[in-house]
């Protein structure tokens, strides 16, 4: 049998290969139309060089294939960070109960309130330090946007 165009590697000169001793001119355009015993024999009879190229293509195709894979996960995981329009609304409605001053923003006095309420122990310190770090952009206060994006962070944590 004939075997036409067996890698789509341009660097391969491999544009037709006998595979076995059958007199039949059957053309297959890949290797799935062969068996594996066929596809053996034929790989065997080339020379070093094209064995390493071919390995280097297959290698080429693996990180592909692990590229893809990774970007995949990675839209998952984005598409998993958006909340619902009823997630939002009852995180909402807790952001503005923790906003005691009804200023649109919490701030540092009443993030250390809702902690003591939650009977968090810590002391003045640590709550500074903590609330320090949830003030994404430092400006000494938690915005409505910036407790979203925290809480859509801790949903694919």
């Amino acid at each position: 049998k004939v075997v036409e165009g067996l890698l789509p590697h341009p660097v391969l000169p491999l544009q037709s290969f006998s595979m076995g001793s059958g007199g039949s001119t059957e053309v297959a355009k890949d290797f799935s139309a062969a068996s594996v015993d066929q596809v053996k024999e034929c790989l065997a009879g080339l020379s070093e060089e094209d064995k390493k190229k071919i390995a280097e293509a297959i290698a080429g195709c693996d990180e592909k294939k692990e590229e893809k894979k990774e970007e995949e996960k990675k839209e998952a995981k984005d598409a998993g960070k958006t909340m619902t329009e009823e997630q939002k609304a009852k995180l909402k409605e807790c952001f503005e109960a923790i906003d005691t001053n009804k200023n649109g923003c919490i701030e540092a006095s009443e993030f250390k309130n809702v902690m003591s309420k939650m009977d968090v122990s810590m002391s003045d310190e640590q709550c500074d330090k903590l609330f320090s770090s949830l003030d994404l952009n430092k400006d000494g206060k938690l915005s409505l946007e910036e407790y979203e994006k925290l809480f859509t962070a801790s949903l694919n944590c």
